[in-house]
């Protein structure tokens, strides 16, 4: 026998194919008292096989063979291994089998399973080497989120949202040169790590991710149509911050900036100014003090009047949440709320916001002053919570009807869980309690949903009814909105009026409320005034 003969392939053995060792082979020939070669002289290959013979096939996965290797009697369990393909029969030593599962450890460690990408590990662990080498006036990271992801998951499913990330993974990195890094980060988040990139390179390159996220994504016979934020970070525009390594301070100013570009309308680059204020910094410090200030009652609720457009009258009292954190100014709602979600206390600040409502409701009453006071609230308490119960305790507390209180929820309904929404919207109905949804026209849900809903208002967004007394098709959008809330059986509002040439065409355009600056100015800023003569409103030309 060949020394360098490991084994033989017996295909036609008696138990089918199977793998004959030089170690079993010396084992039979040796035999117990010395007469083995005697007895096998006339024993064939397949006679000889060793029960204990393991056969993969290219269909094994590597963890099904290790889990076969390590069944094996502990004497017999590093004997070589065949493996049948479609290239012929080979040995396999185990040391051979467990390397390559051991590498693939690595790249599940390393890479992102849905989309092959390298991961965020990955980044943490060779990003910091990488920097360290390279010409930080020529290294960029773009920081990549798809916008408005959550609506494809809430309205096709995860498996299309799954699909979406797969494809969008597959186009990253044409959009880079080729010794560029494509990250996924995780959920909807990508980043890209580009090397020998100037600020305009790094620019064109997040210019080609969006085009590529503007294309469609085909899945289910559905063409689903997203689009894309990058923020772009130079490494030498970056300011080093000693708690954070390079890698993370070029992280967060990304990050920092693809925020910003979320804020001023997404589907755009963003880019860091040399010499800017970390982006991230302010947020950090609402998410730090927004730990204490409940604790402290730092936050504040300012209220402001809605008017009755077809009267000319006060219809309720619109309240909106402030705090004011020193060296920062004034946070609004839509600042905090996003922080709040994150850090998971914005049930507790909705609850403190609902007790601090029903307070003025009753000072209102009190007062002979008796105005609906409205509550802006999150849509995942609606989706998620129970806030009809919520609600009901809330009003017994102060003595409170039902009428008292309107709830505007804000944020996209989820439809998989439109029919909990419905039964805690009729709930809140049987109490007295108005509803309302913000952002029609906006993110709000299909018509189909709306029609199960029992609303009382929808809240146009503002962004459509800002223009209609200076565009014609503004205004006709706007007027098809409040057709449609009409034709549900709702009524149709309008927030951030700030001229009279709105509020004019409002009463025409078939709205039943109005707030905002130019409302306060005519019925009193405190959002409490007295009611007195009604506010003369623009009444239609019959002809």
């Amino acid at each position: 026998m060949s020394p360098d003969l490991r084994g033989v392939a017996v295909l036609d053995g008696p138990n089918g194919p199977a793998l004959l060792t030089r170690t079993a082979t010396e084992l039979h020939f040796s035999g117990r008292l010395g007469y083995g070669r005697a007895l096998h002289a006339r024993s064939n290959a397949g006679q000889l096989v060793p029960e204990w013979s393991l056969v993969l096939t290219e269909e094994t996965t590597l963890d099904e063979a290790a889990d076969l290797v390590l069944r094996r009697a502990e004497a017999n369990r590093y004997d070589d291994v065949l493996l049948l393909g479609a290239a012929g029969p080979h040995l396999v030593t185990v040391s051979q089998l467990f390397e390559q599962l051991s590498a693939s450890f690595r790249h599940a460690a390393w890479h992102d399973q849905l989309t092959g990408l390298v991961n965020r590990r990955w980044l943490a662990d060779r990003g910091p080497s990488i920097l360290a080498r390279t010409d930080p006036g020529r290294t960029a990271i773009l920081y990549i989120d798809l916008d408005n992801f959550k609506t494809v998951n809430d309205t096709y499913g995860h498996e299309a949202g799954d699909a979406v990330l797969a494809e969008f993974g597959a186009r990253l990195p044409a959009c880079l040169r080729g010794g560029d890094t494509p990250v996924r980060l995780g959920g909807d988040e990508f980043a890209a790590v580009l090397l020998g990139a100037t600020g305009p390179g790094a620019e064109a390159a997040a210019a080609r991710v969006l085009e590529a996220a503007s294309r469609p994504f085909e899945h289910g016979g559905h063409s689903l149509r997203l689009s894309a934020t990058v923020g772009v970070a130079i490494a030498s525009e970056v300011s080093l911050d000693d708690e954070l390594s390079p890698l993370d301070a070029l992280l967060r100013y990304a990050d920092g900036a693809m925020l910003a570009g979320k804020r001023t309308g997404k589907h755009r680059v963003q880019t860091v100014a040399p010499g800017q204020e970390d982006p991230f910094a302010r947020k950090a410090k609402v998410q730090r003090e927004l730990l204490r200030a409940l604790d402290e009652d730092a936050f504040d609720l300012r209220y402001e009047p809605v008017l009755s457009i077809d009267d000319g009258g006060q219809a309720a009292v619109l309240s909106s949440l402030h705090w004011e954190i020193p060296g920062l100014g004034s946070i609004t709602s839509e600042e905090l709320m996003p922080v709040a979600e994150r850090s998971l206390q914005l049930g507790m600040i909705g609850r403190w916001e609902l007790e601090r409502v029903c307070r003025k409701a009753a000072q209102l009453a009190r007062e002979g002053r008796a105005h609906p006071v409205v509550l802006r609230a999150s849509s995942t308490w609606l989706a998620e919570g129970t806030p009809a119960a919520e609600v009901s305790v809330a009003l017994t507390a102060h003595r409170l009807p039902g009428a008292a209180l309107r709830l505007i929820f804000t944020g996209p309904l989820p439809p998989p869980r439109i029919h909990h929404i419905a039964n805690q919207l009729r709930e809140l109905e049987s109490h007295g309690v108005q509803t309302a949804l913000d952002d029609f026209g906006g993110c709000q849900p299909r018509l189909l949903d709306l029609r199960l809903l029992p609303l009382s208002m929808l809240y146009v967004s503002p962004a459509l009814t800002d223009d209609i007394d200076t565009d014609e098709d503004a205004a006709a959008l706007a007027g098809s909105l409040a057709l449609t809330a009409r034709a549900l059986g709702m009524g149709a509002a309008a927030t951030e009026i700030a001229r009279p040439g709105q509020l004019d065409l409002l009463l025409e355009l078939g709205f039943r409320e109005a707030s905002g600056p130019w409302v306060s100015t005519l019925l009193g800023p405190d959002g409490a005034a007295d009611q007195g003569a009604p506010i003369a409103t623009r009444v239609p030309d019959p002809t």
